[in-house]
């Protein structure tokens, strides 16, 4: 069984791709996505089609994420989602299991439930000069904020996701879940413009923060995204078959390959030492 041609979210347009004018200095911004919108947006998409006729099934599903995780992996960017502790419990998602091997990979981050998850999203994004992927407008977040690089952040790099079914059946893999393929979603963005997304995902040498996200590339190379994308595959293998992992594979499931733990417990990848303390003004390059 091919993983690319099963597990693969379809981006027909190559939204993703680097643009020829660009210089070859030109490098992808990280993405940091925001977990429980997106969740909440694949849900309501899942529910269209498929109406939730019990209390099981108004709980969301971590294999959504899994699925656009390893988009933005294959097209070699590199990710950290935030996700609330709600969103990790089998009471409100399924398929939670996924939620350990992530964070160890360090594509997934757990705020402590004092931390407001959309103020550590902006936060992460001016501190790692990353690019938030939301449907949400952070509205509120842009009204009482002083700091002009969270306003910055909401006004030039923001992506909003829009996940739409592809309904042509000849397009995947039988392997289903829930009476879906995985590749279920074709991804694009509404974003204004090509020129929008293109500023808004590449730094280039010009710019005074560009070195940030230089720093912040050394930390996943390519090796390490293609084992990321080797074990989410191995996961989402899990998820799909009989409609979901039993307790005995969760407890079984291998340590991912090259993992970035250190000794003393912490991620190796690039999240800010200092995520969790409360917000202090960082408009340097802003």
């Amino acid at each position: 069984m091919e993983m690319e041609d099963t597990f693969i979210t379809m981006d027909e347009h190559g939204m993703l791709e680097k643009p020829r004018d660009l210089p070859a200095t030109a490098e992808r911004r990280i993405i940091i996505i925001d977990g429980a919108n997106l969740l909440h947006q694949a849900h309501a998409e899942c529910s269209k089609l498929n109406p939730p006729d019990s209390a099981a099934d108004t709980r969301k599903d971590l294999v959504h994420l899994l699925a656009v995780i390893r988009y933005f992996l294959r097209n070699d960017f590199n990710v950290i989602t935030v996700l609330q502790p709600k969103y990790t419990r089998p009471r409100h998602v399924r398929n939670e299991f996924i939620c350990k091997p992530l964070e160890r990979l360090g594509l997934l981050v757990i705020p402590p439930k004092p931390v407001y998850d959309d103020l550590l999203l902006l936060r992460m994004a001016v501190d790692l000069d990353g690019v938030v992927c939301s449907h949400d407008n952070f509205g509120q977040e842009y009204e009482l904020s002083k700091s002009k690089a969270y306003k910055r952040i909401i006004q030039t790099r923001k992506l909003t996701p829009a996940c739409r079914f592809v309904r042509d059946p000849r397009h995947h893999n039988k392997l289903s879940f829930d009476g879906h393929f995985i590749t279920k979603f074709h991804i694009s963005f509404e974003n204004p413009s090509r020129h929008y997304l293109t500023e808004a995902l590449f730094s280039t040498p010009n710019l005074a923060r560009h070195e940030i996200t230089l720093y912040t590339g050394q930390k996943w190379d390519a090796g390490s995204r293609e084992r990321s994308i080797e074990f989410i595959d191995r996961l989402l293998e899990i998820c799909l078959q009989e409609g979901g992992p039993r307790p005995a594979r969760r407890q079984s499931l291998p340590a991912p390959s090259g993992n970035r733990r250190r000794r003393d417990g912490r991620s190796r990848g690039p999240t800010p030492s200092h995520q969790y303390q409360n917000d202090d003004e960082v408009e340097d390059g802003w």
